[in-house]
């Protein structure tokens, strides 16, 4: 379980930084670059809390069945990807939101499962509050790309 949450930890702390990157991105429109800041900030807090969950007495040694380790795996390869991607390419505005947008719905995918996986109330709990908060970034994301305009400006 520790490796688990440490890899979801991971995760949360990628995808904080590929925000980061797009939000100092001085040539998007201050908006994308505030909702990008904005979903790196909530990146971090779920890392900080999932790190608490991982020093918390005894879960490194729960033993949740079912947990999704390839998904996981796989995310977090995405989520590497996607960073060398953020710091290696010049994407428009509206490339960076599609980017965000495709990344978030994969990670709704694996806590909508990790959700559902019997175990520990608590993990439960939390992974059914961390799919929440990657829906509401999936709708700000597709909401926000909905007025984009090709060269990565926002429509009026």
């Amino acid at each position: 379980m520790k490796i688990f949450l440490e890899e979801c930890c991971t995760i949360e702390k990628l995808a904080a930084r590929i925000y980061r990157q797009f939000a100092e991105r001085t040539h998007y429109p201050e908006n994308i670059r505030q909702i990008f800041l904005e979903i790196a900030e909530d990146e971090m807090e779920r890392a900080r809390i999932i790190d608490k969950l991982i020093q918390a007495p005894g879960y490194g040694l729960v033993t949740t069945p079912g947990l999704p380790d390839q998904k996981v795996d796989e995310k977090l390869q995405l989520a590497k990807a996607l960073l060398f991607n953020a710091e290696h390419s010049e994407l428009s505005a509206c490339d960076a939101l599609q980017l965000a947008l495709e990344s978030e719905a994969r990670l709704v995918e694996v806590h909508a499962n990790q959700a559902l996986i019997p175990g520990s109330p608590t993990l439960t709990a939390f992974f059914s509050a961390l799919f929440q908060c990657e829906r509401a970034h999936v709708d700000t994301l597709r909401a926000c790309l909905e007025t984009c305009q090709p060269e990565g400006s926002l429509q009026t």
